[in-house]
């Protein structure tokens, strides 16, 4: 189902899609995503603290941070690619942790419903913006065009029952130009 699991440097096992050229491949290779954002979430995130990553993907670094925070702290997974959401809840189940909440919405204003564009390649690349023809000729790429449910960030955390009233301490952002 073109799924392969993979241990990461840290111990933790992912399931991730083997028809992605970007995330996929570093992680099978190596075990590690983007090293520097990896020791600056190890410098930075504490036991007990809450961190929020929109823009999970499979969970590489949600769960990372679920291993840094410890059971007192929580993590809030967001994830907008319906696949990679999948995948990102599967890898919570898989690495049985209670301190994930994982969520298929993009991280939006308020909510809504936007249409994210699923790269066939580059799922780590998918965006509420399209790369239009020549950006995808230049990747060999295509893309599907798909409505997902959306949702601010706080409106998310609402839904987290452990988290009432609970300050955010880490916040991880990387949705592909959509940031703002």
């Amino acid at each position: 189902d073109h799924t392969a699991l993979v241990q990461t440097a840290a111990g933790i096992m992912l399931l991730v899609d083997t028809r992605d050229a970007v995330v996929a491949p570093t992680l099978l290779l190596h075990g590690l995503w983007e090293t520097t954002v990896t020791d600056w979430l190890h410098a930075t995130v504490r036991p007990g603290q809450v961190v929020v990553d929109v823009g999970a993907n499979v969970g590489y670094y949600t769960l990372l941070a679920s291993r840094l925070v410890g059971a007192e702290g929580h993590v809030v997974g967001v994830e907008a690619h319906p696949h990679l959401a999948e995948l990102l809840r599967r890898n919570v189940v898989l690495n049985d942790v209670r301190n994930v909440s994982a969520f298929h919405r993009a991280a939006w204003s308020g909510p809504d419903e936007v249409r994210f564009h699923l790269r066939s390649h580059y799922a780590a690349n998918s965006s509420v913006g399209s790369l239009g023809a020549k950006g995808l000729a230049d990747l060999d790429d295509s893309e599907v065009e798909v409505v997902v449910p959306a949702a601010a960030v706080d409106d998310l955390l609402a839904e987290v029952p452990a988290l009432s009233s609970t300050p955010v301490d880490v916040v991880k952002i990387d949705v592909e130009g959509a940031e703002v």
